[in-house]
């Protein structure tokens, strides 16, 4: 019973560090950055990033599920 929930830990652990990874990665690559004060600023991101950033964001969930399970 240990092992299953270390287990469960362990992937919930792996998941979030990869798609925190993705996310500060594709910050990078894409050059988004926002005030967090100021929620205007957080919607004019979103309506400005590329579909590509989108995509790279849903690549991330995606390998972070797959390496999760």
């Amino acid at each position: 019973m240990a092992k299953r929930i270390l287990a469960v830990i362990v992937a919930l652990i792996v998941a979030f560090a990869v798609i925190m990874g993705f996310e500060l990665l594709g910050g990078v690559i894409f050059k988004t950055a926002f005030d967090p004060k100021n929620g205007n600023s957080v919607t004019d991101m979103m309506t400005s990033m590329p579909v590509a950033a989108f995509l790279w964001l849903l690549l991330g969930y995606a390998i972070a599920s797959f390496l999760a399970g």
